[in-house]
């Protein structure tokens, strides 16, 4: 702690009050009305395996090389850590939780610790000791172990699971170290045995609500509910969407298409100002395909509104100017999106497929036979089975054999002769009778329509402007497929 003196002369008995609200012990009562302003140490400390900076939006901390700083009381702080190429932020301990921006304001000596990990967290973070699952006698074990202090042997006796890929105490104090911010589960700023440590290893045996949290949730915590808490820890337990391969923020720009290949298509991206660049936020991605003659460098801008949008949208290239082919193209579909998965933190459980047309067509082909990867579809002027290349037995069984029934929002032109509206009733009709959660919305409407055409002798918003207001509005509708968490 430092004192700086600020002077203000006749000031006196101002000063003296400032001195006894802020609750400094030294005021000196000279003719200057000096008063005595404290000054505190923040520090930052640099933990994990990985690499990364640390920056302070005032004053002088840029840990790289300084990491230490003495601000005045009340000052409102803000740090960004920025994970070097190869590393993930893996969060905050201290007055910040999570991986995001740290905002807090100084109230006092602060220490602050920022967890780099190399390379990234893959699979599930909470399987400790590598071998693909979450086991109380093992993963909670170490967890609780470590949160206690043991090292060494002591660390791991007993404790390391069949099939392990860590099994020394150096490769599990290492990955500990680099998931400590994770392990704070109540987000009070610290990892602690007696409240984070046992709400790790009940939940693993399987307590859930009340017995869940009783006694464990510390004061502070920004999770206090059996809710929250489950929420968080459910999180841990599933593979980590952090991209294997992450895409430099200077290598695109937020709001601007640009295209990325794969090494089979090229596709056009769009990220939105809402993602966050260190990728450690699992975002909603929008997979469309256009239709015959349409274009996915084009069809991009359709599908991307901006503003607060919430998506990372993608159309998936490889047919320009053509129609798909419902046989082939659906590996199309499935390498854009495992690909973009390694560039960009996309919630696997939260990716919706789209198409218009011969790419609503490609999208039930797709999905049917692929459903536990995608939430749902948006399908416009398309009909699920007729022209996808597969017989409703077919994708009906697709699904039946191991997959899930997507949530489905159709959307049908009265007007369109190339899918007539009677066959697309019947086989929408037969995807809700097969216990599909599929919502029907039928307007005016040809099959493709410019903005203003006349339909049932009015004009309709057209085709575009019909997927803009009527369909993408769902992709915010909530929907969790498989592998999310809400």
């Amino acid at each position: 702690m430092h004192t700086t003196t600020v002077t203000s002369r006749g000031a006196t008995l101002l000063g003296v009050l400032v001195g006894v609200v802020v609750g400094i012990g030294a005021f000196n009562g000279a003719a200057d009305g000096a008063v005595a302003v404290v000054d505190f140490e923040l520090t930052v400390t640099k933990a994990g395996s990985g690499s990364g900076n640390v920056v302070s939006n005032i004053g002088a901390i840029n840990c790289g090389a300084t990491c230490s700083g003495a601000y005045a009381d009340g000052t409102a702080i803000t740090l960004t850590a920025t994970p070097a190429v190869g590393s993930q932020f893996t969060g905050w301990l201290g007055p910040c939780t999570g991986p995001s921006t740290c905002q807090f304001t100084i109230g006092g000596t602060t220490a602050v610790v920022a967890t780099f990990a190399s390379p990234p967290i893959s699979g599930k973070p909470f399987d400790i000791d590598g071998n693909n699952s979450t086991d109380a006698l093992t993963d909670g074990l170490l967890v609780i172990r470590n949160l206690f202090g043991l090292s060494n042997a002591a660390l791991i006796d007993g404790a390391i699971g069949l099939g392990a890929t860590r099994t020394t105490f150096q490769q599990i104090q290492g990955y500990l170290a680099d998931i400590g911010p994770m392990l704070d589960i109540d987000g009070n700023g610290q990892a602690d045995a007696l409240t984070d440590g046992l709400i790790v290893i009940r939940y693993l045996f399987g307590l859930r609500g009340g017995p869940l949290i009783a006694g464990v949730v510390a004061p502070g915590a920004i999770r206090t509910t059996a809710g929250d808490i489950e929420t968080q820890t459910a999180k841990l337990t599933l593979p980590s969407s952090f991209p294997s391969n992450p895409i430099s923020s200077g290598a695109y720009s937020k709001n601007v298409a640009f295209a990325l290949n794969d090494g089979m298509t090229t596709s056009y991206i769009y990220v939105p100002t809402a993602y966050d660049v260190n990728h450690n936020t699992p975002t909603k991605l929008f997979v469309w395909l256009h239709g015959c003659g349409g274009t996915a460098a084009g069809d991009i801008w359709s599908v991307s509104p901006g503003g607060a949008q919430s998506w990372i949208s993608i159309t998936v290239g490889g047919r320009e100017g053509e129609c798909w082919n419902v046989t082939s193209d659906p590996a199309r579909v499935m390498t854009a999106v495992a690909y973009l998965k390694t560039r960009f933190n996309i919630d696997p459980g939260k990716v919706i497929l789209g198409g218009y047309s011969s790419g609503g067509d490609l999208a039930y082909r797709t999905i049917f036979n692929n459903s536990n990867t995608f939430a749902g579809c948006l399908i416009e002027n398309s009909s699920p089975f007729r022209d996808t290349g597969s017989s409703q037995a077919q994708s009906l069984a697709a699904v039946n054999a191991g997959g899930w029934k997507f949530n489905v929002v159709h959307l049908a032109h009265l007007q369109d002769t190339t899918y007539p509206i009677v066959g697309v009733r019947t086989e929408t009709n037969a995807m809700i009778g097969a216990g599909f959660p599929l919502s029907k919305v039928e307007v005016d409407g040809g099959h493709y329509d410019d903005a203003g055409a006349i339909e049932n002798g009015h004009p309709v918003p057209g085709t575009t402007a019909d997927l803009i207001s009527i369909l993408l509005p769902h992709i915010d509708d909530g929907w969790v497929g498989p592998g999310g968490v809400p």
